[in-house]
């Protein structure tokens, strides 16, 4: 008799009605568009974290910045040759990163554009009364060098 009276309780119970299959899809895809609306978050937060800065202070930088405005200082006349090539000789120095402007290593045709620009700075920064004077192609060249380590350091 218990079978029996078990199976009686069992008829009282209402099976849940089954969801439309279409509500199952929309859930289906919600589902999907939220896991990868958080994959999308979760990869631009990684890259944001991961990201190397690109230096933008560099030496080499602040070195092509102020050969701007010493050609601009020595064009109107605001600074003679002596002081130009003091600066200029500086810029090298620490735009290159040298502890002396003799350890630059380049190749040999840059080589002696290297030494000629050198014996030209050195000759106005060592005499008093020299007739040399900076032209044009200095600052060019010295903007080549810069340009071309900046280059290297990015």
């Amino acid at each position: 008799m218990s079978d029996l009276m078990f199976s009686s309780q069992l008829a009282d119970i209402d099976v849940p009605a089954r969801l439309p299959e279409q509500l199952d899809l929309t859930l289906l895809g919600i589902s999907i568009g939220g896991l990868t609306i958080a994959l999308v978050i979760a990869y631009v937060i990684w890259r944001k974290k991961n990201k190397t800065p690109q230096p933008t202070n560099t030496p080499t930088t602040r070195a092509l910045n102020r050969l701007d405005t010493v050609e601009h200082q020595w064009q109107q006349g605001k600074l003679d040759a002596r002081q130009t090539a003091y600066q200029l000789a500086t810029l090298l120095r620490l735009g290159l990163n040298l502890n002396q402007l003799a350890s630059y290593q380049s190749n040999s045709e840059d080589k002696i554009q290297w030494t000629t620009t050198l014996k030209v700075l050195d000759a106005l920064r060592y005499s008093n009364n020299n007739p040399l004077t900076i032209d044009q192609q200095i600052f060019g060249q010295i903007r080549a060098w810069l340009t071309h380590a900046n280059g290297s350091n990015t």
